[in-house]
Protein backbone atom coordinates (compact mmCIF):
# COMPACT_ATOMS: atom_id res chain seq x y z
CA UNK A 1 0.00 0.00 0.00
CA UNK A 2 1.01 3.60 -0.60
CA UNK A 3 1.52 5.69 2.72
CA UNK A 4 0.67 9.24 3.72
CA UNK A 5 3.80 10.58 3.98
CA UNK A 6 4.80 8.78 -0.21
CA UNK A 7 1.32 10.36 -1.54
CA UNK A 8 2.55 13.74 -0.91
CA UNK A 9 5.76 13.29 -3.04
CA UNK A 10 3.38 12.75 -5.78
CA UNK A 11 2.32 16.20 -6.30
CA UNK A 12 5.55 17.44 -7.38
CA UNK A 13 4.98 15.07 -10.09
CA UNK A 14 2.01 15.75 -10.77
CA UNK A 15 1.93 19.69 -11.44
CA UNK A 16 2.49 20.13 -14.86
CA UNK A 17 2.12 23.51 -16.23
CA UNK A 18 -0.78 24.62 -18.70
CA UNK A 19 -0.73 28.04 -20.79
CA UNK A 20 -1.92 29.28 -23.78
CA UNK A 21 1.10 28.10 -26.28
CA UNK A 22 -0.01 24.36 -24.70
CA UNK A 23 -3.63 24.64 -25.32
CA UNK A 24 -2.53 25.70 -29.19
CA UNK A 25 -0.19 22.72 -29.47
CA UNK A 26 -2.58 20.49 -28.09
CA UNK A 27 -5.77 21.82 -30.37
CA UNK A 28 -3.36 21.27 -33.41
CA UNK A 29 -2.10 18.12 -32.72
CA UNK A 30 -5.81 17.11 -32.61
CA UNK A 31 -6.59 18.56 -35.91
CA UNK A 32 -3.73 16.55 -37.45
CA UNK A 33 -5.31 13.55 -36.06
CA UNK A 34 -8.32 14.55 -37.05
CA UNK A 35 -7.01 14.98 -40.53
CA UNK A 36 -5.15 11.37 -40.21
CA UNK A 37 -8.76 9.90 -39.32
CA UNK A 38 -10.56 11.49 -42.68
CA UNK A 39 -7.99 9.87 -44.86
CA UNK A 40 -7.72 6.63 -42.63
CA UNK A 41 -11.42 6.35 -42.01
CA UNK A 42 -13.09 7.18 -38.48
CA UNK A 43 -11.91 4.50 -36.65
CA UNK A 44 -8.15 5.91 -36.72
CA UNK A 45 -8.50 8.03 -33.46
CA UNK A 46 -6.37 6.82 -30.55
CA UNK A 47 -7.80 7.65 -27.10
CA UNK A 48 -5.45 8.30 -24.20
CA UNK A 49 -8.36 7.52 -21.67
CA UNK A 50 -10.54 9.22 -19.66
CA UNK A 51 -13.06 10.73 -17.21
CA UNK A 52 -15.91 10.36 -15.15
CA UNK A 53 -18.35 11.00 -12.41
CA UNK A 54 -21.90 12.33 -11.85
CA UNK A 55 -23.69 11.28 -8.74
CA UNK A 56 -27.77 11.50 -9.88
CA UNK A 57 -28.65 14.07 -7.29
CA UNK A 58 -26.55 16.71 -9.65
CA UNK A 59 -28.08 15.83 -12.15
CA UNK A 60 -31.24 17.55 -11.03
CA UNK A 61 -29.10 20.69 -10.85
CA UNK A 62 -27.50 20.37 -13.90
CA UNK A 63 -30.66 19.67 -16.11
CA UNK A 64 -32.18 22.58 -14.28
CA UNK A 65 -29.52 25.37 -15.57
CA UNK A 66 -29.67 24.33 -19.43
CA UNK A 67 -33.51 25.23 -19.28
CA UNK A 68 -33.49 28.65 -20.26
CA UNK A 69 -37.58 29.36 -19.83
CA UNK A 70 -39.95 26.72 -19.33
CA UNK A 71 -41.54 23.42 -20.22
CA UNK A 72 -41.47 20.54 -22.94
CA UNK A 73 -43.58 20.07 -25.48
CA UNK A 74 -46.58 17.81 -24.23
CA UNK A 75 -49.59 16.79 -26.89
CA UNK A 76 -52.81 17.52 -26.13
CA UNK A 77 -55.40 14.52 -25.63
CA UNK A 78 -58.57 15.62 -25.51
CA UNK A 79 -58.86 16.62 -29.24
CA UNK A 80 -60.87 19.85 -28.45
CA UNK A 81 -60.06 23.33 -29.58
CA UNK A 82 -58.10 24.43 -26.82
CA UNK A 83 -55.98 27.37 -26.94
CA UNK A 84 -53.09 25.31 -26.30
CA UNK A 85 -53.97 23.67 -29.62
CA UNK A 86 -54.47 26.77 -31.83
CA UNK A 87 -51.32 28.15 -30.28
CA UNK A 88 -49.57 24.86 -31.61
CA UNK A 89 -51.23 25.06 -34.90
CA UNK A 90 -50.23 28.64 -35.25
CA UNK A 91 -46.81 27.60 -34.97
CA UNK A 92 -46.57 24.95 -37.16
CA UNK A 93 -48.57 26.52 -40.37
CA UNK A 94 -45.70 29.83 -40.17
CA UNK A 95 -43.44 29.11 -43.02
CA UNK A 96 -40.17 31.12 -41.37
CA UNK A 97 -39.75 32.71 -37.54
CA UNK A 98 -37.64 35.20 -36.52
CA UNK A 99 -37.25 35.31 -32.66
CA UNK A 100 -35.00 38.54 -31.18
CA UNK A 101 -34.87 38.05 -27.03
CA UNK A 102 -33.34 41.01 -25.45
CA UNK A 103 -31.92 40.67 -21.75
CA UNK A 104 -31.23 43.74 -18.85
CA UNK A 105 -28.02 44.74 -17.93
CA UNK A 106 -26.82 47.83 -16.05
CA UNK A 107 -29.57 49.79 -17.05
CA UNK A 108 -29.35 48.55 -20.78
CA UNK A 109 -31.25 46.11 -22.71
CA UNK A 110 -28.59 44.06 -24.95
CA UNK A 111 -29.39 40.88 -27.50
CA UNK A 112 -28.78 37.80 -25.72
CA UNK A 113 -30.60 35.25 -28.62
CA UNK A 114 -31.48 35.44 -31.86
CA UNK A 115 -33.40 32.62 -33.57
CA UNK A 116 -34.49 31.80 -36.99
CA UNK A 117 -36.66 28.87 -37.97
CA UNK A 118 -37.54 27.79 -41.61
CA UNK A 119 -39.88 25.03 -41.92
CA UNK A 120 -37.78 23.08 -45.00
CA UNK A 121 -34.17 24.28 -43.96
CA UNK A 122 -34.49 23.89 -40.08
CA UNK A 123 -33.19 26.18 -37.17
CA UNK A 124 -30.66 28.87 -36.21
CA UNK A 125 -29.94 29.83 -32.99
CA UNK A 126 -26.98 32.55 -31.84
CA UNK A 127 -26.73 33.23 -28.56
CA UNK A 128 -25.01 36.27 -26.50
CA UNK A 129 -23.40 37.22 -22.90
CA UNK A 130 -22.87 41.00 -21.41
CA UNK A 131 -22.62 41.81 -25.44
CA UNK A 132 -20.32 38.68 -26.46
CA UNK A 133 -21.36 36.14 -28.65
CA UNK A 134 -20.89 32.77 -27.28
CA UNK A 135 -22.30 30.07 -29.64
CA UNK A 136 -24.37 29.60 -32.75
CA UNK A 137 -25.98 25.92 -33.45
CA UNK A 138 -27.76 25.25 -36.88
CA UNK A 139 -29.77 22.00 -37.05
CA UNK A 140 -31.68 20.79 -40.37
CA UNK A 141 -33.43 17.84 -39.19
CA UNK A 142 -30.99 15.54 -40.46
CA UNK A 143 -27.72 17.09 -38.36
CA UNK A 144 -26.58 19.73 -35.84
CA UNK A 145 -24.45 21.55 -36.14
CA UNK A 146 -22.55 23.96 -32.75
CA UNK A 147 -19.79 26.34 -33.11
CA UNK A 148 -18.26 28.19 -29.99
CA UNK A 149 -17.42 31.83 -31.09
CA UNK A 150 -13.88 32.63 -31.82
CA UNK A 151 -13.13 28.25 -31.22
CA UNK A 152 -11.06 26.82 -34.37
CA UNK A 153 -13.47 24.26 -34.21
CA UNK A 154 -17.54 23.13 -34.90
CA UNK A 155 -19.38 19.98 -33.89
CA UNK A 156 -21.32 18.23 -36.16
CA UNK A 157 -23.73 15.36 -34.08
CA UNK A 158 -26.93 14.28 -35.05
CA UNK A 159 -30.59 16.51 -35.05
CA UNK A 160 -31.84 17.31 -32.14
CA UNK A 161 -35.46 18.50 -33.01
CA UNK A 162 -35.25 21.90 -34.51
CA UNK A 163 -38.35 22.74 -33.71
CA UNK A 164 -37.98 22.21 -30.34
CA UNK A 165 -36.07 24.96 -29.36
CA UNK A 166 -38.89 27.58 -30.53
CA UNK A 167 -41.61 26.23 -28.76
CA UNK A 168 -39.51 26.00 -25.46
CA UNK A 169 -38.07 29.73 -26.34
CA UNK A 170 -41.80 30.90 -26.45
CA UNK A 171 -43.13 29.08 -23.38
CA UNK A 172 -46.02 27.51 -25.53
CA UNK A 173 -46.15 24.75 -22.26
CA UNK A 174 -47.66 27.38 -20.40
CA UNK A 175 -51.34 27.64 -22.84
CA UNK A 176 -51.85 23.66 -21.88
CA UNK A 177 -52.41 24.72 -18.21
CA UNK A 178 -50.80 27.28 -16.52
CA UNK A 179 -51.38 30.45 -18.90
CA UNK A 180 -54.59 33.14 -17.73
CA UNK A 181 -56.10 36.09 -20.24
CA UNK A 182 -55.04 39.66 -18.41
CA UNK A 183 -57.08 42.12 -20.79
CA UNK A 184 -55.55 44.77 -19.20
CA UNK A 185 -52.19 44.59 -20.13
CA UNK A 186 -52.91 43.50 -23.85
CA UNK A 187 -50.87 45.49 -25.82
CA UNK A 188 -49.90 46.33 -29.82
CA UNK A 189 -46.64 44.55 -31.15
CA UNK A 190 -44.89 45.66 -34.15
CA UNK A 191 -48.49 47.21 -35.24
CA UNK A 192 -49.92 43.99 -34.31
CA UNK A 193 -52.80 44.18 -32.19
CA UNK A 194 -52.41 41.50 -29.12
CA UNK A 195 -53.69 39.63 -26.19
CA UNK A 196 -51.98 39.10 -22.97
CA UNK A 197 -51.44 35.91 -20.97
CA UNK A 198 -49.65 35.18 -18.14
CA UNK A 199 -48.33 32.40 -16.10
CA UNK A 200 -45.84 32.12 -13.08
CA UNK A 201 -43.84 30.03 -11.27
CA UNK A 202 -42.47 30.77 -7.94
CA UNK A 203 -41.15 34.20 -7.85
CA UNK A 204 -40.80 34.22 -11.72
CA UNK A 205 -43.65 35.77 -14.21
CA UNK A 206 -43.73 35.62 -17.96
CA UNK A 207 -45.90 37.47 -19.62
CA UNK A 208 -46.99 36.42 -23.70
CA UNK A 209 -49.05 38.13 -26.58
CA UNK A 210 -50.71 36.65 -28.70
CA UNK A 211 -52.14 38.16 -32.34
CA UNK A 212 -55.41 37.00 -33.73
CA UNK A 213 -54.41 33.88 -34.86
CA UNK A 214 -52.88 33.11 -31.78
CA UNK A 215 -49.45 33.47 -33.00
CA UNK A 216 -46.71 34.08 -29.99
CA UNK A 217 -45.61 37.89 -30.98
CA UNK A 218 -43.71 38.74 -28.00
CA UNK A 219 -43.10 37.81 -24.08
CA UNK A 220 -41.57 39.42 -21.05
CA UNK A 221 -39.75 37.75 -18.25
CA UNK A 222 -39.98 39.19 -14.46
CA UNK A 223 -38.85 38.48 -11.23
CA UNK A 224 -40.33 39.17 -8.36
CA UNK A 225 -38.06 41.75 -5.43
CA UNK A 226 -37.43 41.87 -1.70
CA UNK A 227 -39.70 45.09 -2.02
CA UNK A 228 -43.24 43.08 -3.42
CA UNK A 229 -42.33 44.91 -7.33
CA UNK A 230 -42.27 42.62 -10.46
CA UNK A 231 -38.51 43.38 -12.35
CA UNK A 232 -38.43 43.09 -16.41
CA UNK A 233 -35.43 41.67 -16.83
CA UNK A 234 -36.11 40.00 -20.36
CA UNK A 235 -38.20 40.77 -23.53
CA UNK A 236 -38.40 38.86 -26.27
CA UNK A 237 -40.49 39.64 -30.01
CA UNK A 238 -41.51 37.48 -32.77
CA UNK A 239 -41.99 37.96 -36.72
CA UNK A 240 -43.43 35.50 -38.76
CA UNK A 241 -43.10 34.53 -42.88
CA UNK A 242 -40.14 37.05 -43.27
CA UNK A 243 -37.05 35.96 -45.27
CA UNK A 244 -33.90 35.47 -43.80
CA UNK A 245 -30.35 36.11 -45.77
CA UNK A 246 -29.62 33.37 -48.12
CA UNK A 247 -27.16 31.63 -46.71
CA UNK A 248 -28.90 31.75 -43.22
CA UNK A 249 -28.96 28.19 -42.50
CA UNK A 250 -25.56 27.14 -43.96
CA UNK A 251 -22.90 25.18 -41.29
CA UNK A 252 -20.32 27.99 -42.83
CA UNK A 253 -18.53 29.32 -39.82
CA UNK A 254 -15.14 30.99 -41.68
CA UNK A 255 -12.38 29.70 -43.67
CA UNK A 256 -10.49 28.44 -40.79
CA UNK A 257 -12.88 26.40 -38.98
CA UNK A 258 -12.78 22.64 -39.06
CA UNK A 259 -15.74 20.70 -39.02
CA UNK A 260 -15.78 17.71 -36.62
CA UNK A 261 -17.63 14.65 -36.32
CA UNK A 262 -18.38 14.58 -32.44
CA UNK A 263 -19.96 10.85 -32.88
CA UNK A 264 -16.93 9.70 -34.44
CA UNK A 265 -14.83 10.85 -32.08
CA UNK A 266 -16.43 9.89 -29.14
CA UNK A 267 -16.88 6.29 -31.08
CA UNK A 268 -13.00 6.32 -31.00
CA UNK A 269 -12.56 6.86 -27.53
CA UNK A 270 -15.43 4.70 -26.55
CA UNK A 271 -16.50 2.14 -29.07
CA UNK A 272 -18.38 -0.58 -27.60
CA UNK A 273 -16.48 -2.91 -30.42
CA UNK A 274 -13.11 -1.86 -28.74
CA UNK A 275 -14.69 -2.44 -24.60
CA UNK A 276 -13.32 -4.92 -22.27
CA UNK A 277 -16.49 -5.69 -20.83
CA UNK A 278 -20.26 -4.98 -22.08
CA UNK A 279 -23.38 -5.83 -20.66
CA UNK A 280 -27.46 -5.32 -21.49
CA UNK A 281 -29.33 -4.10 -18.25
CA UNK A 282 -32.84 -1.93 -18.10
CA UNK A 283 -32.76 -1.04 -21.33
CA UNK A 284 -28.72 0.19 -20.71
CA UNK A 285 -25.32 -1.02 -22.12
CA UNK A 286 -22.84 -0.82 -19.57
CA UNK A 287 -19.35 -1.15 -20.95
CA UNK A 288 -15.62 -0.98 -19.29
CA UNK A 289 -13.14 0.57 -21.67
CA UNK A 290 -9.98 0.68 -19.56
CA UNK A 291 -8.73 -1.40 -16.48
CA UNK A 292 -5.30 -0.59 -14.85
CA UNK A 293 -3.33 -1.37 -11.99
CA UNK A 294 -2.22 1.86 -10.14
CA UNK A 295 0.52 2.09 -7.65
CA UNK A 296 -0.40 1.41 -3.99
CA UNK A 297 -2.89 -1.30 -5.43
CA UNK A 298 -5.43 0.79 -6.48
CA UNK A 299 -7.15 0.14 -9.61
CA UNK A 300 -8.37 2.90 -12.63
CA UNK A 301 -11.41 1.87 -14.59
CA UNK A 302 -13.16 3.86 -17.24
CA UNK A 303 -16.55 2.65 -17.19
CA UNK A 304 -19.98 3.75 -19.69
CA UNK A 305 -23.65 3.99 -19.72
CA UNK A 306 -26.02 4.37 -22.75
CA UNK A 307 -29.25 3.52 -23.97
CA UNK A 308 -30.05 0.94 -26.10
CA UNK A 309 -31.64 1.96 -29.29
CA UNK A 310 -35.25 0.52 -27.76
CA UNK A 311 -34.94 2.77 -24.90
CA UNK A 312 -33.78 5.68 -26.84
CA UNK A 313 -37.11 5.27 -28.95
CA UNK A 314 -39.17 5.43 -25.40
CA UNK A 315 -38.39 8.96 -25.51
CA UNK A 316 -39.35 11.65 -27.83
CA UNK A 317 -36.78 13.33 -30.32
CA UNK A 318 -37.00 16.77 -28.08
CA UNK A 319 -35.77 15.24 -25.04
CA UNK A 320 -32.41 13.96 -25.79
CA UNK A 321 -30.23 17.16 -26.04
CA UNK A 322 -27.11 16.87 -24.76
CA UNK A 323 -27.48 18.70 -21.79
CA UNK A 324 -30.55 17.31 -20.87
CA UNK A 325 -30.31 13.70 -18.69
CA UNK A 326 -32.94 11.83 -20.50
CA UNK A 327 -31.90 8.34 -20.07
CA UNK A 328 -30.38 6.95 -16.95
CA UNK A 329 -27.55 7.27 -14.86
CA UNK A 330 -24.36 4.96 -13.46
CA UNK A 331 -22.13 4.99 -9.99
CA UNK A 332 -19.60 2.41 -9.00
CA UNK A 333 -20.03 0.98 -5.75
CA UNK A 334 -17.70 -0.29 -3.14
CA UNK A 335 -17.48 -3.84 -3.84
CA UNK A 336 -17.70 -5.07 -0.25
CA UNK A 337 -16.62 -8.71 0.15
CA UNK A 338 -16.29 -10.12 3.63
CA UNK A 339 -12.59 -12.50 3.22
CA UNK A 340 -13.61 -14.80 6.28
CA UNK A 341 -16.91 -15.86 6.86
CA UNK A 342 -16.54 -16.63 10.68
CA UNK A 343 -15.12 -13.12 11.07
CA UNK A 344 -17.12 -10.54 9.39
CA UNK A 345 -14.29 -7.25 10.80
CA UNK A 346 -12.34 -8.88 8.21
CA UNK A 347 -13.49 -7.87 4.44
CA UNK A 348 -12.16 -5.32 2.09
CA UNK A 349 -13.88 -2.90 -0.34
CA UNK A 350 -13.14 -0.34 -2.55
CA UNK A 351 -13.54 3.61 -1.89
CA UNK A 352 -14.10 5.43 -5.53
CA UNK A 353 -12.35 8.67 -5.79
CA UNK A 354 -13.83 9.94 -9.21
CA UNK A 355 -11.70 11.98 -11.57
CA UNK A 356 -14.33 13.02 -14.12
CA UNK A 357 -17.33 13.06 -16.21
CA UNK A 358 -18.49 12.89 -19.61
CA UNK A 359 -22.44 13.13 -20.56
CA UNK A 360 -23.27 13.64 -24.40
CA UNK A 361 -27.23 13.07 -25.81
CA UNK A 362 -27.06 9.87 -23.23
CA UNK A 363 -23.45 8.65 -23.29
CA UNK A 364 -22.31 9.02 -19.68
CA UNK A 365 -19.03 7.88 -19.37
CA UNK A 366 -17.16 7.50 -15.46
CA UNK A 367 -13.05 7.33 -14.96
CA UNK A 368 -12.76 6.68 -11.36
CA UNK A 369 -10.00 5.46 -8.88
CA UNK A 370 -11.08 2.12 -6.86
CA UNK A 371 -8.66 2.76 -3.84
CA UNK A 372 -8.67 -0.13 -1.56
CA UNK A 373 -10.04 -0.71 2.10
CA UNK A 374 -9.75 -3.71 5.03
CA UNK A 375 -8.20 -6.78 4.28
CA UNK A 376 -6.05 -7.47 1.02
CA UNK A 377 -3.87 -9.21 -0.87
CA UNK A 378 -0.41 -8.04 -1.69
CA UNK A 379 -1.06 -7.98 -5.16
CA UNK A 380 -4.73 -9.28 -7.11
CA UNK A 381 -5.32 -10.47 -10.30
CA UNK A 382 -8.87 -8.94 -11.26
CA UNK A 383 -11.18 -6.29 -10.50
CA UNK A 384 -15.20 -6.93 -9.58
CA UNK A 385 -16.70 -4.21 -10.65
CA UNK A 386 -20.31 -2.91 -8.50
CA UNK A 387 -22.66 -0.14 -10.32
CA UNK A 388 -26.11 1.43 -9.57
CA UNK A 389 -27.84 1.61 -12.52
CA UNK A 390 -31.04 4.15 -12.54
CA UNK A 391 -33.53 5.98 -14.85
CA UNK A 392 -32.98 9.49 -14.30
CA UNK A 393 -35.01 10.26 -17.22
CA UNK A 394 -38.89 11.59 -15.98
CA UNK A 395 -40.37 10.61 -19.48
CA UNK A 396 -38.92 7.61 -19.61
CA UNK A 397 -39.27 6.91 -15.85
CA UNK A 398 -42.78 7.66 -16.13
CA UNK A 399 -43.21 4.83 -18.93
CA UNK A 400 -41.17 2.45 -17.14
CA UNK A 401 -43.09 2.84 -14.14
CA UNK A 402 -46.34 2.28 -16.08
CA UNK A 403 -45.43 -0.99 -17.37
CA UNK A 404 -44.20 -2.08 -13.59
CA UNK A 405 -40.62 -2.19 -15.24
CA UNK A 406 -37.66 -1.55 -12.08
CA UNK A 407 -36.09 2.06 -12.61
CA UNK A 408 -32.91 0.71 -10.51
CA UNK A 409 -30.66 -1.78 -9.43
CA UNK A 410 -27.51 -2.90 -7.83
CA UNK A 411 -25.37 -5.39 -9.28
CA UNK A 412 -22.96 -6.70 -7.54
CA UNK A 413 -20.37 -7.36 -9.16
CA UNK A 414 -21.11 -6.31 -12.55
CA UNK A 415 -17.85 -7.36 -13.93
CA UNK A 416 -14.81 -9.70 -13.38
CA UNK A 417 -12.25 -8.06 -15.36
CA UNK A 418 -8.59 -9.04 -15.18
CA UNK A 419 -5.94 -6.87 -14.52
CA UNK A 420 -2.97 -6.44 -16.49
CA UNK A 421 0.82 -7.19 -14.82
CA UNK A 422 2.16 -3.47 -16.12
CA UNK A 423 1.05 -0.68 -13.11
CA UNK A 424 0.95 3.00 -14.13
CA UNK A 425 2.25 5.79 -11.58
CA UNK A 426 -0.40 8.10 -10.38
CA UNK A 427 0.78 10.83 -12.16
CA UNK A 428 0.47 8.93 -15.36
CA UNK A 429 -2.76 8.56 -15.10
CA UNK A 430 -3.78 11.78 -13.46
CA UNK A 431 -1.93 13.06 -16.62
CA UNK A 432 -3.88 10.85 -18.54
CA UNK A 433 -7.72 11.85 -17.69
CA UNK A 434 -6.77 15.25 -17.95
CA UNK A 435 -5.55 15.38 -21.20
CA UNK A 436 -8.01 13.33 -22.89
CA UNK A 437 -10.90 15.71 -20.90
CA UNK A 438 -8.68 18.52 -22.69
CA UNK A 439 -9.41 17.08 -26.56
CA UNK A 440 -12.93 16.03 -25.50
CA UNK A 441 -14.23 19.21 -24.18
CA UNK A 442 -15.13 21.19 -27.43
CA UNK A 443 -16.75 18.34 -28.59
CA UNK A 444 -19.71 17.21 -25.86
CA UNK A 445 -22.24 18.61 -24.58
CA UNK A 446 -21.09 18.14 -20.70
CA UNK A 447 -17.36 17.96 -19.73
CA UNK A 448 -16.26 17.75 -15.82
CA UNK A 449 -13.52 17.21 -13.32
CA UNK A 450 -13.99 16.36 -10.41
CA UNK A 451 -12.52 18.43 -7.29
CA UNK A 452 -13.50 18.96 -3.87
CA UNK A 453 -16.20 20.72 -2.67
CA UNK A 454 -15.91 24.40 -1.09
CA UNK A 455 -18.83 26.82 -0.95
CA UNK A 456 -18.58 30.56 -2.21
CA UNK A 457 -18.28 33.21 -0.14
CA UNK A 458 -20.57 35.88 0.41
CA UNK A 459 -18.49 37.87 -2.12
CA UNK A 460 -18.45 35.39 -4.70
CA UNK A 461 -22.11 34.78 -4.22
CA UNK A 462 -23.25 38.24 -4.78
CA UNK A 463 -21.08 38.35 -7.53
CA UNK A 464 -22.35 35.43 -9.42
CA UNK A 465 -26.33 36.81 -8.80
CA UNK A 466 -25.64 40.14 -10.04
CA UNK A 467 -24.04 38.43 -13.62
CA UNK A 468 -26.83 35.59 -13.83
CA UNK A 469 -29.88 37.20 -12.56
CA UNK A 470 -32.46 34.88 -14.00
CA UNK A 471 -30.59 31.35 -13.00
CA UNK A 472 -32.85 29.54 -10.75
CA UNK A 473 -30.05 29.22 -8.37
CA UNK A 474 -30.05 33.12 -7.85
CA UNK A 475 -33.50 32.89 -6.53
CA UNK A 476 -32.72 30.28 -4.26
CA UNK A 477 -30.44 32.15 -3.09
CA UNK A 478 -32.07 35.38 -2.74
CA UNK A 479 -34.78 33.13 -0.50
CA UNK A 480 -32.07 31.31 1.50
CA UNK A 481 -28.74 32.56 1.87
CA UNK A 482 -27.81 28.83 2.53
CA UNK A 483 -28.27 28.13 -0.53
CA UNK A 484 -24.87 28.59 -2.29
CA UNK A 485 -23.00 27.65 -5.03
CA UNK A 486 -19.68 25.84 -4.40
CA UNK A 487 -15.97 25.43 -6.42
CA UNK A 488 -15.53 22.15 -7.09
CA UNK A 489 -17.59 19.05 -6.94
CA UNK A 490 -17.68 19.22 -10.96
CA UNK A 491 -16.17 21.74 -12.66
CA UNK A 492 -15.08 22.81 -16.26
CA UNK A 493 -11.48 21.66 -17.51
CA UNK A 494 -11.09 25.15 -19.04
CA UNK A 495 -11.63 26.56 -15.15
CA UNK A 496 -9.32 24.68 -13.39
CA UNK A 497 -5.36 24.03 -14.00
CA UNK A 498 -4.05 20.52 -14.25
CA UNK A 499 -1.83 20.98 -11.58
CA UNK A 500 -4.46 22.63 -9.16
CA UNK A 501 -7.08 19.94 -9.94
CA UNK A 502 -3.94 16.98 -9.63
CA UNK A 503 -3.20 18.30 -6.07
CA UNK A 504 -6.84 18.62 -5.22
CA UNK A 505 -7.26 14.56 -5.82
CA UNK A 506 -4.42 13.57 -4.76
CA UNK A 507 -4.89 15.23 -1.46
CA UNK A 508 -8.45 13.85 -1.47
CA UNK A 509 -6.48 10.47 -1.28
CA UNK A 510 -4.32 11.27 1.01
CA UNK A 511 -7.10 11.66 3.20
CA UNK A 512 -8.71 8.75 2.41
CA UNK A 513 -5.49 6.59 2.90
CA UNK A 514 -5.21 8.07 6.86
CA UNK A 515 -8.03 7.19 8.07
Amino acid sequence: MTSAKNIKKLIKNAAIETNREVNEIVLNGLLEELDKAEEQSSAAIQPNIWRTIMKSRITKLAAAAAIIIIGLVVLFGDGQATLYAQVMKGLESARTIHVVGKSLRDGQWGKFLEVWYDREQGVVETEWMNGRQLYTRIDNGKYGWRHEAGSRLAKRSQSVDPRGIIRRILNIQAFKEEAEKYASYDKTVNGVQCSAYVSSSGKTRIVTWLDGDNRVRGWEKSRLLDDGQWETYRIGEVEYDIEPEPNTFLPDFGPDVKIVEVDTILDAYFSLDKAIFTKEALGFIFAVHKVKRCQGNMIYVVCSLRPTEETRKEVPAHAQGPAVWSFGSLNLGASHKCTDPSFCAHSRSYQVMDLSLIYHAGLEVWSALLIPKGSWPEVIDQCELEAYISVIGCELKRKRTAKGVPCEERFKPIAVVPLPAEELGLDTILEEVYSTAKTLEAFVGYDKLILKSIPYTDKEMEDWVRENPSDPRAQEYRSDKSLRLHHGGLTKLSETSKEDWARDRIEYLQKVKSK
